[in-house]
């Protein structure tokens, strides 16, 4: 449940419990073995309170999830493709280490690799989904770039993390931007912008 403020002070409490016991448990294992019990006993309230707020764990997910997805896809709205390619993959760069622990788990674990999916095909959808240069591809060209574009940044972030982060973030956004830029350009024939044309 999305909370606006306005709730009584102990729904915005019962929320938080849950929201943290929650974050608390996908911390330390896999999704999978989430249960509604436990996550109960964690967050210190009993099943009918839980199914008050949420339907099901996955609910609760997909709020996190959507959360995640929004705060990112608010900071490319201004942001145009496929010129400001570079730019986008800094703010992804940028947007992930400042989110925090679980959303580095989410994105860089095996196990939750369907939902760093989830996350990424949204932010796709809603930013590559409507540039020009991208419709004009054939459906076939459009699921080879979106699925370059998918593993590349998010393949290059799991590796910076995976690796210990032995370079600096601006080191990895610069790699990543030439990687990006270059195959893309390779497509789309994205204009050079330090060409005098």
């Amino acid at each position: 449940m999305k909370l606006s403020g306005h709730e009584d002070l102990r729904v915005q409490k019962t929320i938080q419990s849950i929201r943290t016991a929650f974050s608390v448990m996908l911390l330390k294992e896999d999704y999978r073995k989430i249960t509604v019990t436990a996550l109960c006993r964690q967050a210190v309230i009993n099943k009918k309170t839980f199914y008050r707020y949420y339907d099901s764990v996955d609910a609760l997910l997909e709020e996190i999830l959507s959360e995640f997805s929004k705060g990112y896809v608010d900071i490319l709205a201004d942001y145009r493709l496929p010129e400001d390619l570079d730019k986008i993959n800094a703010a992804f760069f940028h947007y992930a280490v400042h989110q925090g622990p679980l959303y580095e788990k989410i994105l860089c674990s095996v196990s939750y690799q369907h939902l760093s999916s989830h996350l990424v095909e949204e932010y796709i959808a809603k930013s590559w989904g409507t540039a020009p240069a991208f419709q004009q591809l054939s459906p076939g060209e459009q699921e080879l770039f979106t699925t370059f574009i998918h593993a590349t940044g998010l393949s290059m972030y799991r590796q910076w993390v995976e690796g210990g982060k032995k370079i600096s973030l601006e080191e990895v956004i610069e790699i990543t931007n030439k990687l990006l830029s270059q195959g893309v350009s390779g497509l789309l024939q994205v204009p050079n912008p330090d060409s005098d044309q």
